[in-house]
C-alpha cells in the first residue's frame, strides 16, 4: 500500500491510499501466467521473444496504471473530494484500466506476431 499526499505540508488538501487492488500487479501477474503457459505448452515462440513481449506489455500496463492514478488525483484536487473523486475514480479510472489492458495485450501480440529478423531498414534501402 502507498499514500499520496496532495498539497504542501502542513496544508495537505487530500490523502490517497493506493491499495494492492489499485496497482498494476494483477495485470502483470496475468501477463506472466500467459507467458509461462506459452513457454511451457508450445515451441512456436522463443523464450527471448516471450520475455520481450512480457516486458513491453508490463511496461504499458504499469504506465497506464500510473496515468490512471494521476487522473484520479488530478480530478480530486481540481474538482474536490466528492465530484472530482467520483469522476476520476468511478469513470476515468475504469476507462483507463480498459484502455491500458487493451494496449498491453495489443503490445504483447504485436511483439509475438512480428516476423523473425524484422529490423528497421534505412530510408532508400529498397533501391
Amino acid at each position: 500500500m502507498a499514500l499520496i499526499w496532495v498539497g504542501d505540508f502542513p496544508r495537505i488538501r487530500h490523502v490517497f491510499l493506493v491499495t494492492p487492488g489499485c496497482s498494476a500487479a494483477l495485470m502483470v501477474a496475468v501477463l506472466c501466467l500467459i507467458t509461462a503457459a506459452l513457454a511451457l505448452l508450445g515451441h512456436r515462440f522463443g523464450v527471448r521473444r516471450l520475455l520481450l513481449a512480457l516486458a513491453a506489455s508490463a511496461g504499458i500496463a504499469v504506465a497506464a496504471n500510473v496515468t490512471r492514478i494521476a487522473l484520479i488525483v488530478s480530478a480530486t484536487d481540481h474538482w474536490g473530494g466528492g465530484y472530482g473523486r467520483g469522476l476520476g475514480h468511478d469513470y476515468a479510472g475504469p476507462l483507463m484500466t480498459v484502455l491500458g489492458t487493451a494496449l498491453a495485450l495489443l503490445g504483447y501480440l504485436w511483439v509475438l506476431g512480428r516476423p523473425h529478423g524484422m529490423t528497421p531498414r534505412p530510408i532508400g534501402a529498397d533501391a
